[in-house]
């Protein structure tokens, strides 16, 4: 009978520290400051009000994006992904492509953070700044988390 009642009291202090551990991993977007933020929407594809963060929480990860303020050589963004199934190894320039409303597509020509692997990646992802400021531009990022593509469209102007 004790063998048993320690399974059991082992079993709950498990149980209590995962909740507990659940409760302390950050969500949101990166901060210009390396903290996190969770005023986020959910992504729907459709425009958002200018440099608003987006969440799309498909699949087996969450990827939270906010556009910085637009420069006039590179256009950057608060770009994170969390998961708790396998491991984030891609390399973020070659699943994200930004796109405007004329259908011209930028690829990234920088990422500023954590390098592949491990469970959160919290970063920046630089771009070209397109030839002309666009009405609308979309981040589609693809393959992460098992979802083949995400889409996040902000109102450029």
């Amino acid at each position: 009978m004790n063998t048993k009642n320690a399974i059991l009291i082992g079993l709950a202090v498990l149980a209590v520290m995962f909740f507990l551990y659940t409760l302390s991993v950050p969500r949101g977007t990166p901060t210009e400051y390396g903290g996190t933020t969770s005023q986020t929407q959910q992504s729907s594809g459709k425009a958002s009000a200018p440099y608003g963060s987006q969440t799309n929480s498909e699949g087996t990860a969450e990827v939270v994006a906010q556009p910085r303020a637009p420069g006039t050589s590179t256009w950057t963004f608060s770009f994170g992904i969390d998961t708790h199934m396998g491991s984030l190894d891609m390399d973020m320039t070659k699943v994200a492509v930004l796109t405007d409303d004329r259908g011209d597509s930028l690829a990234p020509i920088a990422w500023d953070g954590p390098a592949a692997g491990g469970h959160h990646r919290n970063g920046t992802l630089t771009f070209p700044a397109p030839s002309s400021t666009p009405k609308t531009i979309t981040l589609t990022v693809s393959n992460v988390g098992g979802v083949a593509t995400r889409t996040f469209t902000w109102n450029a102007q």
